[in-house]
């Protein structure tokens, strides 16, 4: 979840908001780290990556629009 909150430029506590709203809509897991119990993976599930898969095309779309300027 650090990672990720890196990534996507969020406070940690924003993070897990976003993800507890995900995850309440079935699109995500939340799995403890093996090797360190202190962290956290959030993880796609079937209906997370089909909804990523449907909503991509429009995503990448609206990013290549938005860059061509």
């Amino acid at each position: 979840m650090q990672d990720l909150a890196e990534a996507v430029h969020l406070s940690q506590s924003a993070l897990s908001r976003v993800v507890a709203r995900l995850e309440a809509d079935g699109l995500v897991t939340r799995a403890m780290c093996a090797e360190d119990r202190r962290g956290i993976f959030a993880c796609l599930t079937d209906a997370g990556r089909e909804r990523y898969a449907a909503a991509r095309p429009a995503h990448r779309a609206v990013l290549a629009a938005a860059l061509e300027t």
